[in-house]
């Protein structure tokens, strides 16, 4: 395995693997035992006991595989020089390290790169680690050979360049907090996490950047990665189209990380507006489906004009938060095609479909709702569009904007039926 090592290393990098001095200098006996005195002293291998075939027996698999994983230097460059984080080990998350992973293994410029999935909760890390199986509906798809896992902050952020957020909003800032105290060099932060932080009725884009500023770090530069697309789509390599909002010589850099025959990128100049635009079409999407699966709204002109003032009504809110009206023109992609597609397809069509056929049939739209989400939150899916809705209108009342359309959404699906 070390001779095959050193070939494959010449082959792909051009130079000998980075192996430790004792490898090196040693016998093969020596080092194995050296090996495993060590994964016995670290709580992997148990101290006395043997299996069957005479080998010591695992105490700790999971960390069994993280260093079967971390030592393999057929996968690492001695060189890397470009050490990309996805944050988030769930399904958005597996997704995005997947798509990434492939597209570093199949272009020899990422020969120097390297991925990790970084997720604070170790036992979901571990398992991904040792299984390499994704969660929910991933549970029979392996993550690409070169993708590391790991809970731990220094190993994942200390020598990160490229970090891609995918967490949820409500966990969006502590993490991020703690990479920006971690990183020892300049970070290309891209944000993938969609729904509004709650607790401060923001979005993560202007949360991220008022800690960068609190941080006094002026090495860190900050993008959004949005769009009609979900992760089984990612997976499945199928086309797909993803908007990317930012500026600077690093949106270069990320663009390229997903560039591959199954993916378009969209390029803005508007972070702000395109993550207003996406979080809100999901909201909207609901609504619309809603209103006509129920018969609220029947007739297609209605239907035109209300979504017409859904864009009025983002638009207006994007630009209280320091967004650009362009990106809700009617040839607008982060508006326009988002919010198109999420109506016409779509956990959110889905969802407001049968909510409204529920409600056409004489169910109460508090009590079908609660019903929805929790069969829903059974299957492992939760609808962050809803959740939005309340810190959306919270926003906008800092403001004094009025979102006539959200408020009355958050009236219909909040308001408990009449006890009388």
């Amino acid at each position: 395995q070390i001779q095959k090592t050193k070939d494959s290393h010449l082959v792909t990098f051009g130079v000998q693997p980075d192996f430790e001095y004792f490898i090196l200098r040693h016998s093969v006996k020596d080092v194995v035992v050296d090996g495993l005195a060590m994964l016995t002293k670290r709580g992997v291998l148990k101290k006395w006991r043997k299996d069957k075939t005479g080998l010591p027996q695992i105490k700790n698999k999971a960390a069994l595989s993280f260093y079967a994983t971390h030592a393999d230097r057929r996968l690492y460059s001695p060189t890397a020089d470009q050490n990309i984080v996805v944050v988030g080990a769930g399904n958005w998350g597996f997704a995005l390290a997947c798509l990434i992973g492939h597209r570093i293994l199949e272009d020899k410029k990422y020969n120097n790169a390297s991925i990790t999935i970084f997720d604070p909760r170790t036992q979901i890390a571990d398992q991904m680690g040792l299984n390499r199986n994704g969660p929910g509906h991933f549970s029979e798809t392996l993550l690409p050979k070169n993708v590391f896992v790991t809970s731990d902050f220094s190993a994942a952020f200390r020598k990160a360049s490229e970090v891609i957020i995918a967490l949820k909003p409500s966990d969006f800032e502590d993490n991020f907090r703690k990479v920006l105290a971690t990183a020892e060099q300049g970070l290309l932060v891209m944000i993938a996490t969609r729904g509004f932080i709650s607790r401060h009725q923001t979005l993560p884009y202007l949360m991220a950047r008022d800690m960068v500023k609190q941080s006094k770090r002026n090495d860190v530069h900050i993008y959004t990665l949005s769009g009609p697309v979900d992760p089984d789509t990612l997976v499945d390599n199928k086309k797909i189209k993803g908007i990317i909002a930012g500026s600077g010589d690093g949106l270069d850099t990320l663009v390229d990380l997903f560039d591959n025959p199954f993916v378009q990128s969209f390029i803005s100049d508007d972070p702000i507006g395109v993550q207003t635009a996406d979080i809100l079409a999901r909201i909207y999407a609901i609504w619309i489906n809603f209103v006509q699966a129920s018969g609220r709204v029947a007739d297609h002109t209605d239907i035109g004009y209300l979504m017409a003032q859904a864009a009025e009504e983002t638009c207006a809110l994007a630009i209280h938060l320091g967004g650009q009206r362009h990106t809700f023109e009617a040839a607008s992609i982060p508006w326009t095609a988002t919010f198109t597609a999420l109506c016409l397809d779509g956990l959110w069509q889905n969802f407001g479909q049968k909510a409204g056929k529920a409600v056409k049939k004489g169910k109460h739209p508090n009590k079908i709702f609660e019903k929805l989400k929790a069969q829903y939150a059974e299957e492992g899916v939760q609808i962050q569009a809803l959740d939005d809705l309340q810190s959306v209108l919270e926003c906008a009342a800092t403001f004094n904007l009025e979102m006539p359309i959200l408020q009355q959404a958050l009236e219909t699906f909040t308001t408990a039926p009449d006890s009388n």
